[in-house]
């Protein structure tokens, strides 16, 4: 059974969300020289990658599984009789098709062992644009389930680039309306280019002063800044290999499915502007 009913989220215990809290910390926990947040007690602990069922404690700390063995902390629960095993991942889910909030799918889900879901909240934000996503992302906070949006895997801070095929408007993708606008302004300011921000200020950034397309300055330079803004792109929790060029072909409405334009959503299938909020 799932003990999964607890939320021992990184987010949960540790100050800004810092996943597994300090990594020294956390060794020294595993090493048994300081004391785990929560150890569970007495239960079986189900290995799935070997098959095998043997009998330990479970050390926990910043929100993270440190230790198996015998191990003394803070918090203990008896788990006598119950079996310990990772909690399974829904790698793909909407979660408006359930008809729940989030809160209730949680309530039924978790007890059975889904302590996770990756989810496309597309159909909400077909109906009600960014409010929709807003929606999902605050509706899931503090539950006993992790719930992540797919998209560009942003934990904070914003992207901009004047780089979006073919009309090159500014496009901004980011978590939060005051960094988005940090970073058009950033942008604007140099003239065109790429930006990475987070908690208003930037934090990575190449001028591309030339139509906003192209730099004045030598291929290393350019490389240099490029190498920075990936590596400042993923500091805020993007996994894709290149964002700025994902972010670059949103707004090309030639290319299947919706594409972004300043004149609105396209769906380029049936060649048509999608409503954002539901207009007729």
């Amino acid at each position: 059974m799932s003990l999964a009913h607890r939320d021992f989220s990184p987010a949960a215990q540790t100050p800004g969300g810092d996943a597994g809290g300090d990594l020294a910390h956390c060794i020294a926990v595993a090493r048994g020289e300081e004391p785990a947040d929560l150890v569970i007690t007495g239960g079986q602990v189900v290995n799935v990658f070997s098959a095998e069922v043997h009998p330990a404690d479970v050390a926990i700390s910043g929100g993270r599984i440190v230790g198996f063995g015998s191990y003394v902390g803070r918090e203990r629960i008896d788990a006598r009789g119950r079996f310990i095993a990772p909690g399974f991942i829904d790698a793909h889910i909407h979660l408006e098709s359930t008809l729940l909030t989030p809160a209730e799918l949680a309530r039924v889900i978790v007890p059975l062992g889904t302590t996770t879901v990756v989810a496309d909240p597309h159909e909400l934000a077909n109906v009600l644009g960014l409010d929709g996503i807003n929606y999902l992302l605050a509706a899931s906070r503090d539950l006993p389930l992790s719930v992540f949006v797919r998209g560009f895997g942003l934990h904070a801070g914003a992207l901009a680039s004047t780089v979006a095929h073919d009309s090159h408007n500014l496009v901004v993708v980011g978590t939060n309306d005051g960094d988005m606008l940090a970073a058009a302004r950033a942008v604007e300011q140099q003239q065109g280019g790429l930006v990475a921000v987070k908690d208003g200020a930037v934090r990575a950034a190449l001028r591309l002063p030339i139509a906003g397309l192209m730099a004045d300055t030598p291929l290393e330079h350019v490389l240099g800044a490029l190498g920075r803004l990936l590596d400042a792109a993923r500091q805020l929790g993007t996994t894709l290999s290149d964002p700025f060029m994902t972010i670059s072909f949103l707004a090309l409405p030639v290319i299947p499915a919706l594409r972004l334009t300043d004149r609105g959503l396209v769906d380029v299938q049936r060649l048509c502007f999608v409503p954002l909020f539901g207009e007729n």
